[in-house]
């Protein structure tokens, strides 16, 4: 799990070595509701870290790929990180609660966390402005909710054996082949028949 971060833990790594008005410059264009993909399309052409925005993926793998795209294309480390969310309850289902952030590199400090998808969604489901998120795009860079398992990190993965056709573009759902065709009618593999679920023990 993760979630141990806080922002207002390493002030001075921020100051020390530069990244922060350039993290907090990506975190809000990231999240920003006038970012239109003609501006995405613009800035993936100027990175190495190639994001596909025709690809199959949730919005919130395409905000976090863009995020991690700009990181680099300024020098510093950064990765995704894919995941499942724990609901609240001590027992119940979890199958369609995965999720996904970000982690960027300090040097000094090691591996730190954003989320702008959660500022987004929370910027949409509530209705509320950019700068009625401050407290939450504050959090959320440098911090997440301790309810997260994560799975694993990377793009275009090989697996083992390997899949027919091109390699998987993230593991974050389950994915199936017979007979070296695949199961999943689409991303998120739900035709399979799958389910999990969660118990505090």
């Amino acid at each position: 799990m993760r979630g141990s971060y806080r922002s207002d833990r390493f002030p001075r790594v921020f100051s020390h070595h530069g990244f922060s008005v350039l993290l907090i410059s990506l975190f809000s264009s990231v999240i920003a509701p006038d970012v239109h993909t003609a501006t995405l399309k613009e800035r993936r052409a100027e990175v190495s870290y190639s994001v596909n925005l025709n690809a199959p993926a949730d919005a919130k793998v395409v905000r976090h790929s863009v995020y991690v795209a700009l990181a680099r294309s300024a020098g510093l480390p950064a990765r995704e990180v894919f995941g499942i969310r724990i609901p609240s309850g001590k027992e119940g289902d979890m199958t369609k609660a995965q999720h996904c952030w970000v982690e960027w590199y300090s040097p000094g400090y090691g591996w730190v966390v954003a989320d702008p998808a959660d500022v987004r969604k929370a910027i949409l489901e509530k209705k509320i402005t950019l700068e009625q998120a401050k407290p939450l795009r504050e959090y959320f860079f440098g911090a997440v909710d301790e309810s997260r398992i994560a799975i694993g990190t990377g793009r275009d993965l090989i697996l083992n054996p390997p899949r027919s056709g091109e390699p998987l573009n993230y593991f974050m759902y389950p994915y199936a082949e017979a007979d070296g065709k695949p199961l999943n009618e689409d991303l998120y593999g739900f035709n399979i028949g799958y389910t999990i679920r969660f118990k505090e023990l």
